[in-house]
């Protein structure tokens, strides 16, 4: 079955061109395969060993992008949200008592370095030993701050500063600091990864469709997500889901998504069942509000603003400063 599976993905992803093949069918079989290891381990040692989290640690953006993957732009005012370090704290501990390890954990956002706690909610990721490797996610529109600076010099093996390159969008360049922030990462030994602009996949609006449960497991196989995300949850607690995408959705009141199906809540009662069984389900509720495979795959130039763009979660006419 995972090999017919792989084929209808490989088949899927070869439609966007050759690149884009190469590097989803990697993703595909790193997904599924880390699927069977987590499964494979579980029995053999009654552990969980999990790959990978995405954490919005704020839904408040500098941008707002036409194609943001996350659909950040959709969150309405009174559904933003950005986490504090006491929340943030809370959260990760439920996660981590649950599980042996977890390999690689993205701190992003909206713009993570518009969160005044980014520097106490990194310095605690990269305590935790059960996490092996943490990305600070940003788009190069805020500056670091000293204590931002200081918190990820302590661990340059362990963190890494990713930009995302939004170069190619020459509306933005008077907005990006990407100079300035490489500058200060190598100048005080901090990793950083600044590849060349990339184009976007142009993502259309949400719609609804009506897949059988067969066609949904299908979809949901071909998209062959890494994007395991943590979103704070309107009730004041925490989920994860199968990708950012989802989160939004539930954030927006969208998806009809199911407790223990569809997410899986960080409360005190968490148990590793609960991760398992999230991390084996290929039938999300989320999938079928979402058209990414069936966008055609003529790339955009990266990061195209709405219409008189505000900054998410911010009146327009307020300055934003990384108070971190």
């Amino acid at each position: 079955m995972i090999v017919k599976n792989a084929i209808n993905s490989l088949y899927t992803s070869l439609k966007g061109g050759v690149l884009f093949s190469i590097s989803h069918w990697f993703i595909y079989w790193a997904h599924h395969l880390s699927r069977m290891q987590m499964k494979i381990l579980y029995i053999l040692t009654g552990n969980i060993y999990m790959l990978y989290l995405e954490i919005v640690t704020t839904t408040r953006c500098t941008l707002k992008c036409k194609h943001c993957i996350g659909d950040i732009p959709e969150i309405k005012a009174d559904e933003q949200y950005t986490m504090s370090f006491e929340e943030y704290k809370n959260y990760l501990d439920n996660l981590l008592k649950n599980i042996k390890s977890l390999k690689l954990v993205r701190i992003l956002g909206g713009e993570p370095l518009l969160n005044k706690d980014i520097d106490k909610i990194i310095a605690y990721t990269l305590e935790q030993t059960k996490i092996k490797q943490v990305y600070l996610v940003t788009n190069a529109t805020v500056m670091l701050s000293d204590k931002v600076v200081a918190v990820l010099r302590e661990y340059p093996k362990k963190l890494t500063v990713d930009i995302s390159n939004y170069s190619a969008n020459e509306t933005l360049l008077s907005r990006l600091k990407i100079k300035e922030i490489v500058e200060i990462c190598r100048k005080n030994n901090i990793t950083v990864n600044c590849p060349e602009s990339y184009l976007w996949n142009p993502i259309s609006p949400v719609k609804y469709h009506d897949r059988s449960i067969k066609e949904n497991k299908k979809y949901y196989r071909a998209c062959a997500s890494l994007c395991v995300g943590m979103h704070k949850t309107p009730d004041g607690e925490a989920a994860v889901f199968p990708c950012l995408r989802a989160g939004t959705l539930f954030l927006r009141g969208i998806g009809g998504q199911v407790e223990g199906k569809d997410y899986f809540k960080l409360g005190g009662n968490l148990q590793k069942k609960e991760i398992l069984m999230f991390h084996q389900n290929d039938d999300f509720n989320a999938c079928k509000y979402c058209n990414f495979l069936d966008d055609k795959r003529k790339q955009v130039i990266p990061a195209i603003q709405k219409e008189n763009p505000p900054i998410s979660g911010v009146p327009s006419n307020t300055a934003v400063i990384n108070g971190a």
